[in-house]
């Protein structure tokens, strides 16, 4: 019976010992047996640190999205890796994922040898990472990139004093880059009313549009902060497997998510919807651990009109849009849509943004000003909200 050690890297960018987790046969093929007090959620269902398979937190670890897809260079399906090749990985190539764990003496070496290399804040130095991660991938992985995931090119990066996760695309790539300015805009709606997003920022230079989130799990130079997909954490402890506000309810009968977690998670899907985000998987939205065992939500990010991304239809006359119904358990719908309805609005009057996306935002917010004054009619909305 072997072992591999559990680290955590702390947010001064200190290595701590978490625990060790003991491989072996048997009913339980893997356990935790803590160094330090762990936290009460990584223990498991059952308390006890036993686990069939890996840790469910370890999901977020291995290599997912388009990164995954470099690392796997070609071959096999990373849903076909064996346990021991995924735990092989991540004891091996593992000083630079997701959080802030570190698993396996290897991966502890590594990050005590590890320093970044600062990229300048001028926009045009991306460009050469980013000809250099789109011109390598499948074939390796250059050294800015980091195991985040997704299913378009990114990068990861120390850019201006901050860590950042870089998407870029070619100029003559419209329909991305209308996406990219879409997703900034977004999350700015979002955080300007005061809800927690991914503070985002738009880079253009002759060649590429670079859309920059900094990063949350990250702090200084070396430094580390916790965070788990609510995909993980469904994965253990309710089985949801899909939709976030009913996945993050589930989550609040186990006491593991704040009600504020809750409430928020139900405007996000909500605003969403009203977007037209068909890409709200539980790996896109995360959580982060509190003192007393339960989960705040983590910032939004990804949050885009994904559904446009393969369209090839005619955006001057589009489908009709999608209204969920109305919901009033707590307000969050209502909210929902004049968020959404100050989103389309924005897009509509960005300049940069292309002719026929600006149409179909202006169908979109068209739509959102029928519903809010259908419902003011009945009191759903309160005189002044409409904006």
């Amino acid at each position: 019976m072997d072992n591999t050690s559990l680290y955590r890297v702390t947010q001064a960018g200190g290595v701590e010992l978490l625990g060790r987790l003991v491989h072996g046969p048997g009913t339980y093929e893997h356990r935790l047996v803590p160094e330090l007090d762990i936290p009460g959620w990584m223990m498991g269902l059952e308390g006890n640190g036993h686990f069939h398979d890996l840790p469910f937190f370890f999901e977020d670890l291995f290599p997912q999205g388009w990164l995954g897809t470099c690392v796997a260079q070609g071959a096999a399906k990373l849903q076909s890796w064996s346990t021991t090749r995924r735990l092989d990985f991540v004891t091996t190539e593992g000083f630079d994922l997701p959080g802030d764990l570190l698993v396996g003496e290897r991966s502890r070496e590594a990050f005590g040898c590890w320093r970044p290399e600062p990229i300048s804040a001028d926009p045009d130095a991306l460009d050469e990472v980013a000809e250099q991660a789109l011109d390598s991938c499948p074939f390796g992985i250059p050294g800015p990139l980091s195991l985040v995931g997704g299913a378009k090119p990114k990068f990861s990066a120390y850019v201006g004093g901050r860590w950042v996760i870089v998407k870029p695309t070619p100029l003559s790539n419209r329909r991305v880059c209308d996406l990219l300015r879409a997703e900034h805009l977004a999350l700015d709606t979002l955080a300007a009313a005061g809800v927690a997003a991914a503070e985002s920022h738009i880079h253009e230079t002759e060649g590429y549009l670079h859309f920059e989130t900094v990063r949350f799990d990250r702090a200084g130079t070396r430094g580390r902060l916790p965070v788990i997909s609510l995909r993980a954490v469904d994965m253990e402890y309710a089985g949801v497997g899909h939709g976030w506000a009913a996945t993050l309810n589930a989550l609040r009968q186990e006491a593991l998510v704040t009600d504020e977690a809750v409430a928020t998670g139900r405007l996000l899907h909500w605003f969403g919807m009203l977007i037209e985000n068909t890409d709200m998987h539980s790996g896109n939205l995360s959580l982060v651990p509190r003192g007393d065992g339960r989960f705040d939500l983590a910032p939004a990010y990804d949050m885009l009109p994904m559904r446009y991304v393969l369209f090839s239809g005619d955006l001057t006359n589009p489908p009709r849009l999608r209204i969920p119904a109305r919901d009033d358990e707590d307000g969050q719908w209502e909210r929902a849509v004049r968020l959404a309805h100050r989103f389309w609005t924005r897009v509509e009057s960005e300049p940069r943004i292309s002719a026929d996306f600006r149409a179909l935002a202006a169908n979109r917010a068209l739509a959102l000003e029928q519903v809010m004054a259908t419902d003011a009619e009945d009191n759903v909305f309160s005189p002044g909200e409409q904006g």
